[in-house]
């Protein structure tokens, strides 16, 4: 481990990793008292507890620092639940112990860079927890009392929960046993094409010298549909390449994760 600066208020290693376990352990614990200890949830609940949180927290972390990109595998959890083997759908609301930590950093950098002391913060999220969670049941329950939820008071409730609604419901047919929409339009033979044709665009740039960086803005973009994101984004690269490169080099590079953080 490197040295870690002085002053920052960090805690020491050790106690962070013992406080990890225990809490992990305790959310295992509570998933299997509510699953009757089922072997293969159990088995996946220590595989993404102990070994999967840990490590995409650290390659994000890196990723953060290197890029200022978070590292994400999608559908992970969803994925651990049906190859479980379990039938039924109590398993899709358990206390997972599945997080990426690694997207904190940018949060600590900033701490950092203005001055803020670590130990400043937990105290400060000591005291407004239970704030927060008072005036979280309080405002709920005083928007709920003004009128039925969902209702055409609340137009985004009325429209949106029940497609929410069924969407979960297809994604829990996966483990209920006997005829699933779900697993009837998974194809694991379309996921291995896309997995393929990703890995041959990559390969091809990276042969023909290409800047592979093209590929992931591809993919990017493909994720971002709404012209709010995508609009300023895009003028955003161009400043980037064509007025801060050419103004501070490749410097420049050094300096965009901490100016986008």
């Amino acid at each position: 481990f490197v040295d870690v600066p002085k002053g920052r208020g960090d805690i020491p290693f050790p106690i962070v990793g013992l406080v990890y376990l225990c809490t992990t352990t305790l959310y295992i614990v509570v998933c299997g008292v509510l699953i009757d200890w089922h072997k293969g949830v159990m088995t996946v609940l220590v595989i993404y507890g102990l070994f999967y949180t840990p490590l995409i927290s650290y390659v994000t972390a890196r990723l953060e620092g290197i890029v200022g990109q978070a590292f994400n595998i999608p559908f992970v959890r969803e994925a651990g639940m049906i190859l479980s083997g379990y039938t039924g759908i109590a398993c899709w609301f358990l206390p997972f112990p599945i997080h990426n930590y690694g997207v904190h950093t940018v949060f600590y950098r900033q701490a950092e860079l203005t001055g803020t002391k670590f130990i400043s913060i937990w105290k400060a999220e000591f005291i407004l927890v239970p704030f927060i969670l008072f005036c979280t049941i309080f405002f709920a329950q005083f928007i709920w009392s003004m009128a039925d939820v969902p209702s055409s008071q609340y137009p985004y409730a009325e429209m949106m929960w029940d497609l929410q609604a069924k969407n979960q419901a297809l994604l829990y047919s996966a483990t209920s046993g006997g005829y699933s929409q779900f697993m009837e339009a998974f194809k694991p033979i379309v996921i291995f094409i896309g997995l393929g044709a990703g890995l041959v665009v990559f390969l091809a740039l990276k042969l023909m010298a290409a800047p592979t960086m093209l590929f992931y803005g591809a993919v990017r973009g493909l994720n971002q549909t709404m012209p709010h994101t995508i609009i300023p984004m895009f003028l955003g690269a161009l400043l980037a390449r064509f007025y801060m490169e050419r103004r501070m080099g490749l410097k420049w590079r050094q300096y965009a994760p901490v100016v986008s953080a």
